[in-house]
């Protein structure tokens, strides 16, 4: 049977399914040419970044500390240290833990599934951002949702427009939204970030027109020259906003660990659908890693090093492709 036949079950699968099956969420594009070229296609870390002795460490004491525990269903004590780790990260950053609470995923994109899962229905809508990150449109579409793309420009979304969208969804009878979706610090790809009195409207707009606020700050850490205005979700008591964050640039992607913040009562519903929990013992040594203050440590190092890639290549393109 060749690639393009049909197998028996595939008429089984679900529609969505059925109509990226053929896709790829990135596309052939994103192969690099030239051994020496840096692809800018994905948010790929730079591997000399990883700490892979710290890791190492970590991986070594907890073994040697809780051994068999560790490698248990529940694991032991460390994977409560993230937890401790990153409540406390969130808390300093501003999020209330006596109206919301926390919950330790297999990365940024198994909490926005999980967020999914517990909130869409095929047929309801999703705002992003235009562009935006390409890898979690495969994970909307798969829920059979309706995609509605606002532009961004050097401020971020351009909100105003969303207020027009969301006007004129009103006017003909739609339904609200169900989220708007957005990456407001250092955005995947364009790099801007939303500013303070976009996300105040967007706020705005959420509270008036009934629809949550999936945020996804998996670059909140890696600021170059200036902090990101305050996250969206310490921004209002309204409860409409789920923070999202993730590991996989600050620390390695391979750990596959991320979290989410939300109200209590959401976070204990994805908490009901996040199937088949996380990875206790990746939850423990990074927690083991985390408490041992070398992720902090490390955190100056990594964005000088990525402020350096910046200026480099900025200074490149004024040389070989100058403005005329």
């Amino acid at each position: 049977m060749s690639e393009a036949e049909s197998t028996p079950l595939e008429e089984k699968l679900t529609a969505p399914v059925r109509a990226a099956i053929d896709e790829s969420a990135y596309g052939s594009w994103r192969s690099i040419a030239t051994e020496d070229a840096v692809s800018l296609s994905f948010g790929f870390p730079d591997p000399d970044l990883f700490p892979q002795s710290g890791l190492a460490e970590s991986v070594d004491a907890v073994l040697a500390e809780e051994g068999d525990e560790a490698l248990q269903y529940g694991a032991g004590e460390y994977r409560e240290e993230l937890r401790s780790y990153l409540v406390e990260q969130e808390r300093e950053r501003g999020i209330d833990f006596d109206t919301h609470d926390l919950l330790v995923t297999n990365g940024a994109t198994h909490a926005i599934d999980t967020v999914c899962r517990a909130f869409l229905d095929p047929g309801d809508t999703i705002i992003v951002e235009a562009p935006t990150f390409m890898g979690i449109l495969g994970v909307f579409r798969n829920f059979g949702v309706d995609i509605v793309s606002v532009p961004v420009d050097e401020d971020g979304m351009i909100v105003e427009q969303l207020a027009a969208k969301l006007r004129h969804r009103r006017e003909r009878g739609a339904e609200p939204p169900t989220f708007a979706y957005t990456i407001p610090d250092f955005h995947n790809p364009t790099g801007t970030t939303l500013s303070r009195e976009r996300r105040e409207r967007l706020l705005e707009l959420a509270e008036e027109y009934d629809f949550g606020v999936l945020e996804d700050g998996a670059y909140s850490d890696l600021w170059l020259d200036a902090e990101a205005p305050p996250p969206l979700a310490t921004m209002t008591d309204s409860e409409r906003v789920i923070r999202v964050g993730s590991f996989a640039k600050t620390l390695a992607p391979g750990v596959r660990m991320g979290w989410l913040t939300a109200p209590k009562r959401i976070q204990e519903a994805t908490e009901t659908v996040a199937a088949g929990g996380t990875n206790t013992f990746t939850e423990s040594f990074v927690g083991h890693y985390c408490e041992s203050g070398q992720l902090d440590d490390n955190l100056p190092a990594i964005r000088e090093a990525y402020r350096a890639k910046r200026d480099h290549m900025l200074d490149e393109l004024r040389r070989t492709c100058p403005l005329r």
